[in-house]
């Protein structure tokens, strides 16, 4: 006993430092970054798998003491799947597997695994717990058979608490930073309308002011800067549009020319013209881009990756004169078709 409690009096010297580490992380990649580092010498593993749920699947955040290609086959685990991490997701509980012929009893898919021609031994797999829900787990191989006592399993469990929590707390470090962010936009775009105000206060005729406005808001606000107007001839027409790639300035207008908006549309610029009401959204719902009748004008919108937009009366002198539209998209955006 006087040994397993110098043991765990050695492993809570380092978990007091690993805790620090911790502490100090202020994101999830630094988090899973601080556990593989120390991993190894807390748990005596040698390898370490760190796993968060994302969109229903346990994802590979992070790993040690084994190469990516080992890896690369685990890098996705489904709920249904037969691997002990998988176990311990839909469970909750800790996996404790002392030695060859426990592991091979409840996997025997694993009698392949090998390191250095040494058969894999022993298994450990921990939830990651927040609350009474999994939000990820960890897991650790050891080539040498393992005896996890009543207190070294404790230690093991405090271990894999700290790290739930470490993750939790960057996860809202990073929520914050983005509502931070989406503050300063809309600051940022509340200042440019106020240019707009200011610019065009008795008329929408001068298309080089229209143009400086566009360029105001692009790229600092948004993506795609367009400004239309309601012409004489109940007709909407386009003034001025701006992006950072003149590519799509001029695929901007070709749309525009291939697809001019109804005046009678009960949404978008045509509403806005008629009502003088601001339309925005911080998310482009899918539904919308799928109401779409035109199945390539559909293929379009889905192509050019928009992910939020806001369209705004322009009105100096109480007569709505111009509509100004920004609209935020996607970096990862797909190859934009052509007619």
């Amino acid at each position: 006993m006087t040994a397993e409690l110098e043991g765990f009096t050695r492993r809570a010297t380092r978990l007091t430092a690993m805790s620090a580490a911790l502490a100090g992380a202020m994101s999830v990649e630094e988090v899973v970054d601080v556990i593989t580092t120390h991993a190894s010498e807390l748990f005596g593993a040698t390898s370490t798998l760190v796993y968060l749920v994302e969109d229903g699947q346990l994802r590979l955040a992070g790993f040690g003491g084994v190469s990516a290609e080992r890896v690369a086959p685990y890098r996705e685990v489904a709920p249904a799947s037969t691997l002990p991490i998988a176990d311990v997701w839909r469970e909750g509980r800790p996996l404790w597997l002392e030695d060859r012929a426990s592991l091979l009893r409840a996997y025997p898919e694993l009698a392949g695994v090998h390191r250095e021609g040494a058969p894999l031994q022993a298994m450990m797999s921990l939830p990651l717990l927040d609350g009474g829900a999994v939000i990820g787990g960890l897991g650790f191989s050891f080539y040498e058979a393992q005896r996890f006592s009543p207190v070294e399993r404790e230690f093991y469990r405090t271990l894999a608490s700290q790290c739930a929590q470490a993750v939790v707390r960057a996860r809202l470090f990073a929520a914050e930073r983005r509502a931070r962010a989406a503050q300063q936009r809309q600051q940022q775009l509340l200042e440019a309308l106020l240019q707009a105000s200011a610019a065009l206060a008795e008329t929408l005729d001068s298309r080089q002011a229209l143009e400086a406005l566009a360029r105001l808001v692009v790229p600092a606000v948004a993506d795609w800067c367009a400004i239309d107007e309601l012409a004489p001839d109940g007709q909407i027409r386009r003034l001025a549009v701006q992006h950072a790639d003149p590519d799509k300035v001029a695929y901007a207008h070709e749309l525009m020319r291939r697809w001019p908006p109804d005046p009678s549309a009960p949404r978008g610029i045509p509403k806005v013209l008629r009502t003088g009401q601001t339309e925005w959204a911080e998310a482009l719902p899918a539904a919308m881009i799928e109401s779409i009748p035109d199945p390539e004008r559909r293929e379009v919108v889905r192509a050019l990756g928009l992910t939020a937009y806001a369209r705004v009366p322009m009105i100096p002198r109480e007569r709505v004169l111009g509509a100004l539209s920004l609209i935020r998209q996607s970096r990862r955006m797909a190859s934009l078709p052509r007619s």
